[in-house]
C-alpha cells in the first residue's frame, strides 16, 4: 500500500469532508486515488486531491522524522564509540600491557568500588544528552541543542567527564598499572586545559546568558552540596 491508514491522515481527510459537509464519507486511504474517487464520488475532486496532498505530506513528514531518528541514533553511538568507548577501553587495551588482576587483594575491590559508581554517573549523563539534548550528541563537534540542567548537572558542571577520569584511575588500580596512572592523569590535565580555553568558550557561545548563569552557580569540578534549581 501506498497509503495506510495514518490517524493524521483520515484526520485531515476528516477536516476536508466536514468543511465540505461530507462528514459520513470518510474513509480510509487506499493505494490508488481512483479506487478511492470510485467509492465516494459525491465529493469533488478538488477535496480528493486536497486530501490526497495532505496525506503524502503527513507521510513524508513521519518518513522524515523515522529517517532523523535513526541517524541520530547512528551519531550519538558513533560519539560514543570514539570518546568514552575509546578512552576507556581501546586505548588501554591496545596500548598498555595490562596483567591479570589479583582477585582477592584489596586494590582490586577499591577499584571496583570505584569504577562502577564512576561508569553508572556516566551512563546516566548519556541519558540526559539522549532525552533532553534535544538533537545532538555527547561530542564537543556535534553538540546537543538545549543546555542540560538536570540530575548530576545540577551539582556540578562535568559529571560525564568526572565519572570517565574517575573510572580510568580505578581501571590503572585495578590492574595496578603505573602506565595507565600516567595515562589517567594526562588525561585530567588535558581536560583541565581544555575544557576553560575551549570547550567553555564554546558553551558560552551556544548557550549566552544562560550558561554564564549555570557557571556562576554551579562548580566544574567539586560538586556543591546541594542540587542548583535554575528556575
Amino acid at each position: 500500500m501506498l497509503f495506510g491508514h495514518g490517524d493524521n491522515c483520515q484526520r485531515h481527510y476528516q477536516s476536508v469532508c466536514v468543511h465540505r459537509q461530507y462528514p459520513k464519507r470518510c474513509i480510509p486511504w487506499q493505494s490508488n486515488i481512483f479506487f478511492v474517487y470510485a467509492q465516494i464520488s459525491s465529493i469533488s475532486k478538488i477535496d480528493l486531491v486536497q486530501s490526497y496532498i495532505i496525506c503524502l505530506g503527513c507521510r513524508i513528514n513521519r518518513w522524515i522524522k523515522m529517517v532523523g531518528k535513526k541517524f541520530l541514533t547512528v551519531r550519538v553511538i558513533a560519539a560514543i564509540l570514539l570518546l568514552p568507548v575509546n578512552v576507556m577501553f581501546l586505548i588501554p587495551a591496545l596500548f598498555f600491557d595490562l596483567s591479570v588482576p589479583i582477585l582477592y587483594h584489596w586494590t582490586t575491590w577499591v577499584s571496583i568500588a570505584i569504577g562502577v559508581p564512576a561508569t553508572i554517573l556516566s551512563i546516566k549523563c548519556l541519558r540526559l544528552f539522549i532525552q533532553n539534548g534535544g538533537g545532538g550528541t555527547p561530542a564537543p563537534w556535534d553538540p546537543v541543542q538545549n543546555l542540560i540542567i538536570k540530575g548530576p548537572y545540577r551539582y556540578v558542571r562535568n559529571p560525564m567527564l568526572i565519572g570517565v577520569i574517575f573510572f580510568l584511575f580505578s581501571e590503572s588500580l585495578f590492574f595496578l598499572s603505573i602506565p595507565l596512572f600516567i595515562y589517567a592523569t594526562l588525561f585530567l590535565l588535558g581536560n583541565m586545559v581544555y575544557f576553560p580555553l575551549v570547550e567553555e568558550k564554546g558553551l558560552i557561545k551556544r548557550y549566552g546568558g544562560a550558561y554564564l548563569t549555570y557557571m556562576s552557580n554551579v562548580p566544574k569540578w567539586l560538586p556543591r552540596s546541594k542540587p542548583y534549581n535554575p528556575e
